[in-house]
């Protein structure tokens, strides 16, 4: 897996221009600071603390796994191919995007955030990879954002980091549309499967 698709919330890469998305991760200062961060506390505070801080923009998650220490968001759709909207396809191809959350197994906590952009073509989500020139740009500027809220929310308990940040959860594999969730849809046509877990009220 690319270094530049897993994001710690505490090492982040530059900004790179994204489309569809909002402003850059954060300021240098912001990530410079961000490179040495852990967090203190008990496990129970920093997983309610992330859920938060993401709650908003992504109020239905795929898995809420706190044995494993971590969290996979439902695809949120982010683009579609306008042409075959235009043709009256209510299946036209869509863009999705989705976030991986992963704490570390002990204190002080690491927490690293991956993202993962899919391209949607009735019945099945096809992920790419990360190596795949046709990968949208705007994941990683997405996946910053989320890393950087998730550090906002946690700054007040920051400590030094120590010892290595854990793996990148990351699942990349091809999915049936009734096996996964999904939702969201900016253009237009509500898309929303109920394998979900509920843990935020939609803002979009």
């Amino acid at each position: 897996m690319s270094n530049s698709r897993s994001l710690s919330a505490f090492a982040f890469v530059a900004c790179v221009a994204c489309v569809a998305c909002a402003s850059c991760a954060g300021t240098s200062a912001e990530l410079t600071a961000a490179k040495s961060t852990a967090y203190q506390g008990s496990f129970d505070d920093v997983w309610n603390k992330v859920v938060a801080s993401i709650n908003h923009e992504f109020p239905m998650v795929q898995e809420l796994d706190q044995q494993h220490h971590r969290i996979l968001t439902c695809w949120h759709t982010i683009d579609r191919h306008l042409d075959t909207v235009s043709a009256g396809d209510i299946n036209a191809d869509r863009f999705f995007y989705r976030a991986a959350i992963q704490i570390s197994d002990a204190p002080p906590w690491r927490i690293v955030v991956s993202g993962r952009a899919a391209h949607f073509t009735q019945p099945s989500v096809f992920p790419f990879k990360h190596d795949d020139p046709s990968e949208p740009a705007w994941v990683d500027g997405r996946t910053e954002k989320i890393a950087v809220a998730i550090h906002e929310g946690l700054k007040a308990s920051a400590a030094p980091a120590t010892g290595a940040p854990p793996p990148a959860y990351d699942p990349g594999d091809v999915e049936n549309i009734a096996d996964t969730c999904i939702v969201g849809d900016i253009v237009g046509i509500p898309v929303q499967h109920t394998k979900g877990i509920k843990i935020g009220t939609e803002t979009q």
